[in-house]
């Protein structure tokens, strides 16, 4: 038995036409005997292999030249983008989820009803100094807040974590910054902040959050020992500490007197 193969290819063939590369031939191709066919198969491979390599090639070339493309065009992208966000930032401040003016008016505050939701603000022209109290969401309770000398590096001049409740004094300059909360301007704002039902910061006083007198701080069982707190008053500088306690899963005694502050943590208020 002897196979025939393509003398201008080397593929295997039949007849006058060769099934690789379609060279006609005037006769049948060339035969080649059994003991010709490994060194035969081994010139078939030659050309093939070139064209494979070659177009081999150009396929890593398109796709090499596609990636960088592509990355380059990322890569300016996202310079566009960043030098946006430093052209803005360098106009201004930003507040919870966006950029705002120091001169003008932050997301959907209500200065004109002295309600001001998340964010920044600059102390003076875009939140009025006053005593305020920030209420915490009520999907989270918590919240931070502070007082701050510069709005981006946030270098803190007074901060503090609130529990539901909390009261903060917005007094000469800086920024005010805080998140998952909502602050009110007391003198025009009358916010319901109970102590006998949830833990937070309460004015004490005839009208006010709390009657002063003496009452019972009880744990509220949430696992954590409960902690009471009784504050002279509020500066910007934070909280003039009179005094302080813990329930320890129990009970404690304590007074409040006209003009102070109480703080609740992990525990709430009984009557006597």
């Amino acid at each position: 038995m002897s196979t025939k193969f393509c003398p201008n290819c080397g593929a295997r063939v039949s007849g006058k036409v060769c099934d690789y590369c379609n060279t006609v031939f005037e006769e049948d191709a060339p035969k080649v005997e059994p003991s010709q066919l490994f060194d035969q198969l081994n010139k078939w491979n030659d050309p093939v292999r070139e064209r494979a390599v070659s177009s081999f090639r150009i396929a890593v070339i398109i796709v090499t030249v596609t990636l960088i493309l592509a990355l380059t065009a990322g890569i300016a992208a996202f310079t566009a983008a960043k030098n946006k966000v430093s052209d803005k930032k360098s106009s201004g401040v930003y507040g919870n989820d966006y950029l705002v003016s120091e001169d003008g008016p932050v997301g959907n505050a209500e200065p004109e009803k002295g309600i001001f939701p998340a964010g920044t603000y600059k102390i003076g022209s875009q939140i009025p100094e006053g005593l305020y109290i920030l209420v915490g969401n009520k999907e989270l309770g918590n919240f931070p807040a502070g007082i701050y000398n510069d709005p981006e590096a946030l270098d803190q001049r007074y901060t503090f974590w609130g529990n539901n409740t909390a009261y903060m004094v917005v007094e000469g300059k800086g920024y005010v910054h805080f998140n998952w909360a909502t602050a009110y301007d007391v003198s025009k704002n009358d916010v319901e902040n109970d102590p006998f039902t949830h833990q937070g910061v309460f004015r004490v006083g005839k009208g006010l959050d709390l009657e002063p007198g003496t009452y019972t701080a009880v744990s509220d069982n949430s696992g954590n020992s409960g902690r009471w707190c009784i504050y002279y008053g509020i500066t910007e500088e934070g909280p003039d500490q009179k005094d302080f306690g813990w329930v320890d899963h129990g009970d404690r005694e304590l007074t409040v007197e006209e003009g102070e502050y109480l703080s609740l943590t992990f525990c709430h208020l009984e009557k006597q």
